[in-house]
């Protein structure tokens, strides 16, 4: 780890290992605190009873929102 005080930047650096989430997560587990066991217990249930509610309750998906590409950009650049 490096860091620069004066600008509030700081750099991890290193090999990277990529575990799975069920290794991760008894330490994960022992971190929180019974607010956040509370609502992550909750999101289990709403996601393992419908579908359509977690999707609901983890807020809806925004793809609809951005609108398709219609026009070629590169012509336009090279213009």
């Amino acid at each position: 780890v490096q860091a620069s005080l004066q600008s509030n930047t700081y750099v991890v650096s290193g090999n990277c290992e990529t575990k799975a989430f069920q290794d991760l997560l008894p330490g994960i587990l022992s971190q929180m605190g019974p607010e956040s066991m509370e609502a992550l217990r909750a999101m289990m249930s709403s996601m393992g009873a419908d579908p359509a509610a977690a999707a609901a309750a983890g807020g809806a998906d925004d793809d609809d929102d951005i609108p398709d590409l219609v026009e070629n950009f590169e012509d336009t650049a090279n213009k």
